[in-house]
C-alpha cells in the first residue's frame, strides 16, 4: 500500500513537473538580414566585454605569434601602453607567471608577467 503511495506521488510530481516545462516561453527564430540567410546577432555588453591591460615592464612586451618566449616576434608594446586584451591562457611560466594574454585588436600574444590586467579577462575558449 506505502509503494503505491510512493508511485502515485512521483506520478503526480512529473505531471507537475510536465505542465510547468510547457509554459516556458519560446526561443525567438533567428532574424533575416534581408536576403534570406540570418542576420548577425549584436554582441550583448555581457557576453564580452573589454579587457584591459597596462605593459609594467620597462624595456616593454613582446607580442609574440603563440604563447611561448620561443614564439616568433611580431613587435612589441613599450611601457606604459595600455592594450586591449581578448583572453587568457595557461601556457609557458615567465619569470613565475604561467599566463598569456591573446590580443584583441591584432594577432598575437603577450606574456601576463609584463603586463597588468586592468579588469577581469577571461580565460580563452
Amino acid at each position: 500500500m506505502q509503494l503505491n503511495r510512493k508511485i502515485a506521488a512521483g506520478l503526480a510530481a512529473g505531471a507537475l513537473a510536465t505542465s510547468l516545462l510547457g509554459v516556458a516561453p519560446a526561443v525567438a527564430a533567428e532574424p533575416l538580414d534581408g536576403k534570406g540567410g540570418a542576420a548577425e546577432a549584436p554582441m550583448m555588453d555581457h557576453a564580452r566585454h573589454a579587457a584591459w591591460g597596462k605593459v609594467v615592464a620597462k624595456s616593454g612586451v613582446n607580442i609574440r605569434a603563440y604563447p611561448s618566449v620561443k614564439a616568433r616576434k611580431l613587435g612589441a608594446y613599450p611601457y606604459g601602453a595600455k592594450i586591449k586584451l581578448r583572453c587568457k591562457v595557461k601556457r609557458q611560466l615567465v619569470h613565475g607567471n604561467p599566463y598569456w594574454y591573446k590580443l584583441d585588436t591584432r594577432s598575437g600574444w603577450v606574456s601576463a608577467r609584463w603586463v597588468k590586467n586592468l579588469n577581469h579577462v577571461p580565460y580563452c575558449r
